[in-house]
């Protein structure tokens, strides 16, 4: 089991040919059961593995994409997400939304602590697997994840455009 997964996000408007062509020209490995594409999701993601091991390497690349369905869990992400497209351009072929991170909760806990105590912004998000019935896969009944620099409160990415 992983202490730390780092996954680096992309959206893209294909993910699904994004990431044959990640896998195609750069090698990055991917399978079926890696693929989130549920119901009762907002979005179609890929989690990618630069190796095959977590273990070794346990960063993934996410080529993703946010469908216009509503999102239950976390109803203002949609808004942000336009704030995005407005922010870094929506003429870019790719938009990021954030590097997310997770781990064990009680280390995420102390993670968090820490960037509060800094004033680092960060959006925390839970996530139980009867909302993920594809990641059984030897993850703990219920993990968190947070997006540093994000404002949970605030649509907007609150970056500045210079």
């Amino acid at each position: 089991m992983y202490d730390l997964l780092l996954s680096a996000d992309m959206m893209v408007p294909d993910p699904d040919g994004m990431a044959d062509l990640l896998t195609e020209k750069l090698g990055i490995h991917q399978h079926p059961n890696w693929r989130q594409a549920f119901d009762n999701h907002p979005y179609i993601a890929h989690f990618l593995r630069v190796h095959k091991s977590l273990a070794l390497a346990p960063t993934r690349v996410e080529p993703q994409w946010h469908l216009d369905k509503p999102n239950p869990g976390d109803p203002l992400f949609h808004d942000f997400l336009e704030s995005l497209l407005d922010f870094q351009g929506r003429h870019r072929p790719m938009v990021t939304h954030s590097v997310v991170l997770t781990m064990k909760t009680a280390e995420l806990d102390k993670l968090i602590e820490r960037l509060m105590s800094r004033r680092v912004p960060n959006k925390e998000k839970c996530r139980s697997l009867q909302t993920l019935p594809a990641c059984q896969n030897g993850l703990p009944e219920l993990f968190s994840e947070t997006f540093p620099a994000l404002v949970p409160e605030r649509c907007s990415h609150g970056l500045k455009s210079h």
